[in-house]
């Protein structure tokens, strides 16, 4: 009950959080554009360079409901819902030319999604799902041209996912809907690069979705048989400092 009321609460300061987050581009973009001079213009020019990430994110399942479901009333609705989470992980950058580049961020995701039933015959529920995620994005960036210590990119590429929190092989007899460990699919997404004399602060958006099932679907068991597939969503809010 107490973890269920954390991530509620997490999920709840999400949207103030977002808010922030603009404010927090628009001062700075203010602040840098008034400033003579360049900041870390040694950086322009290394084909390599790394960072540190972290951030918070929405995650939410996308459900595609099975035969089953649309000829019996048992289960009348069976809806995905958004929850908060957190990661942390590296960055590190390959520069191509000087507009474009590659990009690897490992990171570890704790996130949490939630399935809400209502039932016909009983009570209805909510079932949350927690994972505890290796999360391996490889992207393609493109940066603009830099203005004073101000840069834009935006990015895409593929993701890998594995979750250690999978329950695929568990034998108890409560489970009520089984998500296999691994997951792929892509991310898209864009950023602010802000260079102060000795880092560079980037804040960064980011949707990422899985291409894969990631349900172990069980016949037995009727939470799980409602659904056909169910594939992976996240929005993730990241801020990066490199150099």
């Amino acid at each position: 009950m107490h973890t269920f009321k954390f991530w509620h609460s997490l999920y709840l300061r999400s949207s103030k959080i977002s808010l922030v987050f603009i404010i927090i581009l628009l001062s700075h973009f203010t602040a840098n554009a008034q400033k003579d001079g360049f900041n870390m213009l040694e950086h322009d020019n290394a084909k390599y360079y790394f960072g540190i990430i972290g951030g918070f994110n929405n995650a939410q399942y996308r459900v595609f409901h099975s035969d089953y479901f649309t000829t019996f009333d048992t289960v009348q609705v069976a809806t995905p819902k958004w929850n908060a989470g957190f990661h942390v992980g590296l960055n590190g950058n390959y520069r191509f030319t000087p507009h474009t580049g590659l990009r690897l961020s490992p990171q570890f995701v704790l996130t949490q999604k939630e399935l809400k039933y209502d039932f016909k015959y009983q009570d209805d529920t909510t079932i949350v799902i927690e994972s505890i995620m290796l999360h391996v994005p490889l992207s393609f960036k493109f940066s603009s041209d830099r203005i004073n210590n101000f840069r834009f990119y935006a990015l895409g590429g593929g993701k890998f996912d594995y979750d250690f929190n999978s329950n695929t092989r568990s034998r108890r007899n409560d489970e009520v809907i089984k998500i296999k460990p691994i997951d792929y699919g892509y991310e898209l997404g864009f950023g602010f690069d802000f260079y102060y004399p000795n880092y560079i602060l980037t804040p960064e958006i980011k949707v990422s979705n899985g291409f894969s099932n990631v349900q172990f679907r069980d016949e037995k068991i009727l939470t799980s048989k409602v659904f056909e597939r169910i594939n992976t969503r996240m929005i993730m809010f990241s801020l990066i400092i490199g150099g």
